[in-house]
């Protein structure tokens, strides 16, 4: 099957960045699908830094003199 698609390309740092979709997909639904890209993201990034708090709140074991 041949099929046609839009790519959308951002440059961001040394990173390329790309959005792929049906060539006649309707802009609402570009837009519904970015906001669900978006929610993913929100909810991995509010995962690392919860981890990053426990992490943090752990005390490192002390360990005892040397002799």
């Amino acid at each position: 099957m041949i099929k046609n698609i839009t790519r959308i390309e951002h440059k961001i740092g040394d990173r390329l960045f790309h959005l792929l979709c049906d060539q006649d997909s309707p802009v609402a639904e570009v837009k519904e699908a970015l906001s669900q890209f978006m929610a993913y993201v929100v909810q991995i990034e509010n995962h690392v830094v919860d981890q990053q708090k426990q992490a943090a709140s752990i005390d490192p074991v002390e360990e005892p003199p040397k002799e």
